[in-house]
């Protein structure tokens, strides 16, 4: 079974079950098509860029996904066995602003609750480690309209992951979306990042080093590998709207 506790930057959640995280009230696939996977090869520099010169932090895979219509549960199913020392990320979308309902995985994983947006219309947990036995993440949601990904991310410092994070919102101006930015202080970081508009996200904005990960339900996933410290921020494109923002640095070891 499970387990939770953790760091001061943790909010206290309480175990249901095997691998199962209920959250109170403060604290992918959809069928067919909108199911997506990515497996990166840790060994190497991914196409997109992430983990460039980095000689530790490696994004391995990426799998999101969204409820299909009508429901208030999907799986993310993993694409490949974790290494036994790896991160799991899990990046949530809330639309409209509720909170997950509940976390599931078939191995067990000890999983924190690290924060979200303004309004809650989103929110980034983790598990040091995830276990080597998780094949499937199963998210109970309010809306079929949530989505989430999941992300394997090797060269963490597993005894003290956080290396930062911080809420952002407000009103895009000009058709940006400016998202929350983190101050890293590793040699190199994982930065995950989730956003949610009044509007529809349309992609990272053109010049920006974050990758998109996915628009599923027109919202925003992005990442970053950093090779130094220093002040980073995900910049998306929107027609305009209110937003909400969400990102999160994992420290290199």
């Amino acid at each position: 079974m499970g387990r939770i506790g953790g760091a001061a930057v943790a909010v206290a959640v309480s175990l249901a079950a095997c691998g199962r995280v209920g959250f109170d009230d403060h604290a992918d696939a959809r069928a067919g098509a909108h199911d997506s996977a990515r497996a990166i090869d840790a060994a190497r520099r991914p196409a997109d860029g992430s983990g460039a010169g980095s000689a530790t932090v490696a994004v391995v895979q990426i799998v999101c996904g969204a409820p299909g219509p009508g429901s208030n549960a999907f799986t993310l199913a993993v694409t490949a066995a974790a290494a036994a020392d790896d991160l799991g990320v899990i990046a949530f979308e809330d639309d409209p602003p509720t909170a997950l309902d509940s976390l599931t995985d078939d191995g067990s994983a000890n999983w924190m609750k690290l924060g979200e947006t303004q309004g809650n219309a989103g929110e980034v947990l983790y598990a040091t480690p995830i276990p080597q036995a998780t094949t499937t993440i199963t998210l109970q949601v309010a809306s079929e309209q949530d989505c989430a990904c999941y992300y394997e991310v090797s060269g963490i410092d597993l005894s003290n992951p956080v290396d930062d994070a911080d809420a952002g919102g407000g009103t895009a101006t000009a058709g940006t979306l400016p998202g929350a930015r983190v101050v890293t202080t590793a040699a190199s970081d994982f930065v995950v990042a989730v956003a949610d508009s009044a509007e529809d996200v349309e992609g990272i904005d053109p010049g920006n080093d974050f990758t998109e990960d996915s628009a599923l339900e027109t919202d925003g996933h992005a990442h970053l590998v950093t090779t130094a410290s220093g002040i980073y921020q995900p910049v998306w494109d929107v027609p305009g709207g209110t937003y909400s923002t969400y990102s999160a640095a994992f420290r290199g070891r």
